[in-house]
């Protein structure tokens, strides 16, 4: 009598709804372990494209995969020192702006009133709306150190991973005379979150270090700082952006007044852009396949479970649980929705026959 209904497809997407919350829950509970194991999967992926150029160039397996440990190690250093460093400058730096915050926020007090909006409510006993807002900027730099701070373990998982990569191509060789849909589907998700990775790393530096010598030029205080968390930022596609512009911002806006700010907010829109728009197309062809909206609530969701690190790894994280859902037809309506909408839907016969063009 009830198999009529334990049969739709909208049960069916519920209890898997309620299967990935029960897991995220699990998952919160052991971040301590899982994110420098998720994050030496990630620095992994990210340099592996030089173990296999440094293979095909001719040296040995050894060899490479010792010259890629040592750029993962490097990365891993370079980047807590710099925002290490960055992080107690600022701390020692940022009260000498105060007064000038103080100043700022009664001029914005009578605006907030019009407005309706209780000062109190944006601001704490101790500290200002302005503060608050620079300080969870500096926090999440520090939540990113503090993840990569455990680097004996990310880098011991992370050669686990890159030694995997080494005999990961003839495995796979072994295996494409096969049509296994489930083998397709992995080879095809993990393609997808390496030219994720690789292409947002490569381009977000090179975004980071723009912003970063855009500061300096400037006479922005703190400038290696946001330029790091623009380019942690750029694992966020849209949103990220709007974060990174708003500490670097602020302070234009506490050294030099309203102008300054505005050619800091100007710059920052015009390196996007040319970055965004002008560059990374060049090396990827489609963008990710996820809707602004849930980016949004990933960055949330995935920030609470495995902390600052999760809302780096939060459209990689979506792209798994997408692929999932599109991985079965009765809840690949779900993997549809989480899309950009881009494309019309595909019913499950022309998915089959694009599969088998393909």
């Amino acid at each position: 009598m009830n198999s009529g209904t334990g049969s739709t497809p909208m049960y069916k997407a519920i209890i898997m709804l309620a299967g990935v919350a029960i897991l995220l829950l699990a998952m919160r509970e052991a971040s301590e372990i899982l994110a420098p194991i998720i994050l030496a999967f990630v620095l992994a992926i990210c340099t592996t494209p030089f173990l296999y150029w440094f293979m095909d160039k001719g040296l040995s397996g050894g060899l490479a995969l010792i010259i890629t440990i040592l750029i993962d190690l490097v990365i891993v250093v370079v980047i807590v020192w710099l925002v290490s460093m960055s992080l107690s400058n600022f701390s020692e730096t940022i009260s000498s702006y105060q007064g000038r915050i103080d100043e700022m926020e009664q001029q914005l007090g009578g605006v907030v009133d019009n407005l309706g909006i209780e000062k109190e409510d944006l601001t704490s006993e101790d500290s200002s709306l302005t503060s608050n807002l620079l300080g969870y900027a500096a926090g999440f730099a520090g939540g990113i150190v503090s993840g990569l701070s455990n680097w004996v373990t990310i880098l011991m998982v992370g050669i686990f991973f890159l030694v995997e990569a080494t005999v990961m191509p003839k495995k796979i060789e072994s295996l494409t005379d096969e049509s296994d849909p489930g083998l397709k589907w992995v080879l095809n998700l993990n393609k997808g979150m390496r030219q994720y990775m690789v292409i947002n790393a490569g381009v977000g530096a090179l975004a980071g270090v723009l912003n970063t010598i855009l500061l300096y030029a400037l006479g922005i205080e703190f400038a290696i700082l946001w330029g790091l968390l623009s380019f942690f930022m750029s694992f966020i596609p849209s949103i990220g952006f709007l974060i990174s512009v708003i500490p670097p911002a602020i302070m234009a806006l506490l050294q030099y007044g309203p102008q300054q700010m505005l050619i800091v907010i100007a710059a920052f829109i015009l390196i996007n852009f040319l970055v965004d728009n002008v560059i990374k197309p060049r090396f990827i062809e489609e963008g990710v396949n996820i809707s602004v909206a849930v980016t949004f609530i990933s960055l949330i969701i995935w920030a609470w479970v495995l902390g600052p690190i999760g809302a780096i790894l939060a459209v990689p994280m979506s792209m798994v649980v997408q692929a999932i859902f599109d991985s079965r037809e009765d809840t690949r309506w779900v993997a549809y929705l989480m899309g950009s909408g881009s494309e019309p839907y595909q019913k499950d016969e022309e998915q089959s026959q694009l599969a088998a063009s393909d």
